[in-house]
């Protein structure tokens, strides 16, 4: 009786096994179709309608290509490039990046961080861009890195509302001086309100370095790896901003710097209360939110004999793909879907400023999406452009050098001239130490 109850006992026991295995089989069987799903990090900075329409760009992506999954790595501009640069290090950056056109020179230098994208012209569709401005800020060496997500150009807002309440003719022809004269109109009539907004990054980036380069008309770093301006004219440039802030052309420093790369944060643009800004076209629409129908754009201001313009035009971001991706042709085309394809253009508008290719620039006019004061913008940008700026000139860490010194000068640490020397020495180390690299 024992044996017939323990043989019951092993053939249910065996059933059991089989049956387990059999799910177990069947469970595989899905592991083995998620093993084959491919992963793609994709991460980008920006706001949040940004954030929101590459989304809605990643969903369609997916539902058209069900064997990929686009993992979304997104927030604010601040500690971004800090942050892929230590992933670049640790050879774990995403697969799909949007960086600053600044940044290329740095990154793939140090870190041989980007792929050759022009070894997927199989599924990367190029054509549609300018290849002179292809080569001129998403390559290096001739060896193309990246794809512009748009044009981008250097100008200034205005919100004529706020000028025409104090007196000052926005259609001017705008100089530094007539910006310092007629700015402090602006606070004068209105307590509450200064014609400037700009943090350190922004003052450092769209006064300072047009001023000096307006002085100079050369690079802002030589290709040697020596400084484009002198002590003295560096000490110009710093002497105006201080100027800014002592006539009170600009909310004081203790305020506006609180608001780093964080403009929509800042109580004075909130309520309305900032009658210009100097920027990317890329933030355009993000800029004139509040007051698109008062909204105008202008040149960068200028000097009498100015020997450069001081305007920029680059792309708004790159997108590249990470030397280290394990899929490199399925992130190439992703980014061709990103850049290329009619729905994905339609839903991401101007969320990187004006478009670079001809394609998405017609469709957007098209279906009404290229505002008029956005494309103005650009076009101002690109009939006065100055001349384009070489590698070592946009070297985030020589930046960082002088937005330490605008920080400083708002601060009133010291005089403009002390500033100028101490900045001066160190952006020569920094050189020494960048052409030993």
């Amino acid at each position: 009786m024992k044996k017939k109850i323990l043989s019951v006992l092993c053939m249910c026991a065996m059933l059991f096994s089989l049956t387990a295995c059999g799910a177990g089989s069947d469970e595989g069987s899905e592991n083995s179709g998620s093993d084959d799903e491919i992963t793609l990090r994709f991460s980008w900075w920006g706001g949040d309608s940004r954030h929101q329409a590459t989304l809605d760009v990643i969903e369609l992506y997916e539902s058209k290509h069900p064997g990929i999954k686009i993992e979304a790595e997104y927030g604010g501009a601040d500690g971004y490039k800090d942050k892929r640069m230590t992933e670049m290090a640790g050879k774990n950056a995403p697969d799909i990046m949007q960086i600053d056109a600044p940044w290329l020179y740095e990154m793939q230098t140090q870190f041989d961080a980007f792929a050759d994208l022009s070894q997927f012209e199989d599924v990367l569709d190029m054509s549609g861009f300018d290849e002179d401005f292809v080569n001129s800020h998403c390559a290096l060496d001739g060896t193309i890195y990246g794809l512009p997500t748009g044009i981008n150009g250097t100008y200034m807002l205005m919100n004529t509302a706020i000028l025409d309440a104090a007196g000052i003719d926005s259609a001017q022809e705008w100089t530094w001086d007539s910006l310092l004269e007629d700015g402090a109109k602006v606070h004068a009539s209105d307590p509450e309100a200064y014609f400037l907004n700009l943090d350190q990054h922004s003052l450092t980036y769209h006064v300072l370095r047009p001023y000096i380069k307006q002085l100079t008309g050369e690079q802002f770093m030589n290709d040697d790896y020596t400084i484009g301006f002198t002590e003295e004219q560096l000490a110009e440039g710093l002497t105006y901003i201080k100027q800014l802030f002592d006539e009170g052309v600009m909310e004081p420093a203790s305020e506006s710097f609180m608001y780093i790369d964080a403009f929509y944060d800042n109580p004075i643009w909130v309520n309305n209360k900032v009658g210009a800004d100097i920027d990317w076209t890329s933030s355009l629409s993000a800029r004139m939110a509040g007051f698109a129908d008062t909204a105008a754009v202008t040149k960068v201001p200028q000097m009498e004999n100015a020997k450069d313009t001081g305007i920029l035009v680059r792309p708004a971001q790159i997108m590249c793909i990470s030397n280290t991706s394990e899929h490199q042709k399925e992130a190439a085309e992703f980014i061709d879907f990103f850049l290329n394809d009619e729905e994905a253009i339609s839903i991401l508008k101007l969320e990187r400023s004006v478009p670079a290719t001809e394609a998405a620039r017609q469709q957007l006019t098209e279906s009404g999406d290229l505002d008029e004061i956005v494309n103005s913008a650009v076009n101002l940008a690109l009939e006065n452009a100055g001349a384009t700026e070489n590698a070592i000139s946009q070297d985030m860490q020589l930046e960082n050098i002088l937005t330490d010194a605008v920080e400083n000068v708002g601060y009133g640490t010291a005089s403009p001239e002390e500033i100028a020397k101490e900045t001066y020495g160190l952006l020569e180390m920094k050189l020494e130490e960048l052409k030993t690299k």
